[in-house]
């Protein structure tokens, strides 16, 4: 769909995973060299510690992400079985049986996930009146185990440290300004609940995405409300509903986002009078905006 952004190629990531690989196993090898000078009085020649080096770091690179997904097994294993502290239902998942490889799977790249990561893209657009590249940053009980775009990895110090998501919200957005890049911490729930979304219509020309149910629209709603106040702490949730529901009428109106009209007015997700109060500033506004329209023909 045109305007939309495009996610970039992975090869710097690549590259990152090569260069460390390569520095690390050399320095390995020069170690083990030193090793053996010292208490046995032979050495290992130059090219004896490169070729291997060379070797294991291309193939590091090459199976880079199935080793990535071991660790994360191993290590979530070994902290789920330290740490048994509940969680609320909202903000966990439970990864049995092909779940936790369809998550995976579709981390590695797949068209709905860019289809995700685009929508969030628009959101963060329409909301913040700036282009940021936005990062989503997948997260299981308040670790990350994976991320969009694949080479921000190459783009950052290499490691996300732990990221806390607040106790009743599935989503915290941090607004990197130096950077110029959003990061959107996101519960695996709630991002499979947003691709499985995004798979409805495979065959529709274009990429959208059809929103089929109120905890759908809910997430959208928070995410959009998330962004903009990440960027403006001090504004009232008043401005925040307001910017986050104009929002999202435009992508409805411009059809990234699909969805029936008696789910669509059911927004904005807010207090009786708070809700009223946007519904009939936007209806005013569109009057006003109608009326000018007319005025020029």
């Amino acid at each position: 769909m045109e305007g939309w952004p495009r996610t970039k190629t992975s090869y710097k990531e690549a590259i990152f995973v090569f260069s460390v690989s390569f520095t690390v196993l050399t320095l390995l090898g020069m170690i083990i060299d030193l090793g053996l000078r010292l208490f046995f009085n032979t050495y290992l020649s130059l090219i004896s510690i490169l070729a291997p080096s060379l070797m294991l770091a291309s193939l590091i690179t090459v199976l880079r992400r199935h080793i990535a997904r071991l660790i994360i097994k191993i290590a979530t294993y070994f902290m789920s079985s330290v740490d048994k502290t509940s969680v609320k239902e909202d903000n966990v998942i439970d990864l049995e049986g092909d779940y936790e490889e369809e998550l995976f799977d579709i981390l590695d790249g797949s068209e709905y996930m860019y289809i995700v990561w685009s929508l969030i893209s628009e959101v963060a657009k329409n909301v913040l009146k700036k282009n940021y590249d936005v990062v989503i940053i997948v997260t299981e009980d308040g670790y990350p185990i994976g991320y969009y775009p694949l080479d921000i990895l190459a783009m950052t110090d290499g490691e996300f440290e732990e990221i806390s998501l607040p106790d009743n919200k599935p989503v915290k957005v941090i607004i990197d300004e130096e950077n110029n890049r959003a990061m959107l911490a996101l519960n695996s729930k709630s991002l499979m609940e947003l691709v499985r979304a995004a798979m409805i219509d495979t065959e529709e020309e274009g990429q959208s995405i059809a929103i089929r149910s109120l905890s759908s629209l809910r997430l959208l709603y928070l995410i959009a409300k998330e962004i903009y106040q990440a960027a403006n702490p001090s504004a009232p949730n008043e401005i925040v509903a307001y910017i986050s529901y104009k929002a999202l009428r435009k992508l409805i109106d411009g059809g990234i986002i699909r969805i029936e009209k008696s789910l669509e007015n059911k927004l904005p997700f807010e207090t009786t009078e708070t809700r009223l109060k946007i519904l009939k500033q936007v209806e005013e506004e569109e009057s006003l905006l109608s009326k000018n329209k007319n005025s020029r023909r």
